[in-house]
């Protein structure tokens, strides 16, 4: 079927494109069918994510905290609601935190993800704690709760959630993992607690190879390995880029079965010099490659079998976003996929780096 694209532009309009007919081997044109514009003086929003459920809605959330729902009339993106879904947390509390400002006014969530079918939203941001926002019922289904104090300091750790991936484990509620501006990335399972029943650290040396290094974040200082993309791969791995231009497969499978401790370190992706902006995932029918591109002006294919950037263009400016359209390609343009192909040769964290947790998407 045609593919459809969602797109918020940074005066606060949105608008849905869909493709056509295109030549065997090319890439499909896409038109415009419906388009929303701001009212006169509205304040201008600054999306961080959407989703399209059907051929007739729309769901988008932006940097203010609010999830904003749309229905398409005609040619027209009609507004039918908006809600402030990010709210509580320290940052209500913190004049340092709740008055940050941008041209597109408060900012209160940094980065934000929708399932594919639209029904649940995630936000999180500095300060406020990631919630899970049901969107046809209009409430949030779920909020995380902070690590407890530092043990030796008995202050508060810091919150910032910088990056959030939503997926299906069969339960009510999708699973949640978060990357933070502190290099960490927490797995929540809503169905189960508030709290993280895994947890990393995502840092690199020199390079870019160490995993599990420990820096403390009870000074609210963000480092320099924040967490900018986080997307899921199978399973519970996850493929996390940080604003250093590292790129790492995690796995938290083990975590599964001992109920506490990190991830492991599968594949390090290295030839990224810049933050890295965009991530997708699932290039393909068997899901063996990715795309990412950033700050560093380049976009690559990742092959996440064996962990070889096995792609690079040059693209003269800095990118911020990449998606990849389905296309009929000819035989033998990527490499061939083998049938017995695994995943091996894990690198593991050392045991006392590893932390133990407290208690517990492009519609078509």
């Amino acid at each position: 079927g045609a593919v459809r694209l969602l797109l918020g532009r940074a005066d606060g309009s949105a608008e849905v494109w869909a493709s056509g007919g295109g030549a065997p081997g090319l890439p499909a044109t896409y038109t415009k069918v419906a388009a929303y514009a701001p009212p006169p003086g509205a304040d201008k929003r600054r999306y961080l994510g959407g989703a399209l459920p059907s051929d007739g809605e729309a769901v988008l959330c932006d940097a203010a905290g609010y999830v904003h729902t749309f229905v398409v009339a005609g040619t027209a993106l009609v507004a039918t609601g908006s809600v402030l879904a990010l709210t509580g947390g320290p940052a209500d509390s913190d004049p340092r935190i709740s008055n940050v400002t941008s041209a597109a006014g408060v900012v209160a969530a940094t980065c934000a993800c929708c399932t594919p079918d639209g029904a649940f939203v995630a936000l999180a941001g500095r300060g406020r704690e990631t919630v899970l926002y049901d969107v046809p019922n209009k409430k949030i289904a779920w909020r995380a709760k902070n690590l407890p104090p530092d043990p030796v300091t008995q202050l508060q750790r810091p919150v910032w959630g910088t990056a959030v991936a939503l997926y299906d484990d069969g339960g009510p509620l999708p699973m949640v993992a978060v990357g933070t501006a502190f290099g960490q990335v927490r797995l929540y399972d809503p169905n189960g607690g508030r709290r993280p029943v895994a947890m990393t650290k995502v840092v690199g040396d020199g390079d870019g190879r160490r995993f599990g290094a420990e820096r403390s974040t009870t000074t609210g200082s963000a480092g320099d390995f924040r967490v900018t993309q986080l997307r899921r791969w199978r399973d519970r791995q996850f493929l996390a880029g940080d604003v250093a231009g590292y790129l790492r497969l995690l796995d938290f499978a083990h975590t599964a079965k001992t109920g506490k401790g990190g991830a492991r370190l599968m594949r390090t992706f290295d030839g990224f010099a810049g933050s890295v902006r965009g991530l997708h995932m699932g290039c393909e029918e068997k899901n063996r490659y990715a795309a990412a591109c950033g700050l560093d002006r380049t976009a690559g294919v990742l092959d996440l079998y064996n962990g070889k950037v096995v792609a690079k263009i040059y693209l003269k400016q800095r990118m911020n976003f990449v998606v990849v359209c389905p296309v009929e390609i000819k035989e033998g343009v990527l490499p061939a996929t083998k049938e017995d192909d695994e995943v091996v040769d894990y690198v593991d964290s050392d045991g006392d780096e590893e932390q133990e947790a407290g208690s517990s998407a492009e519609g078509s």
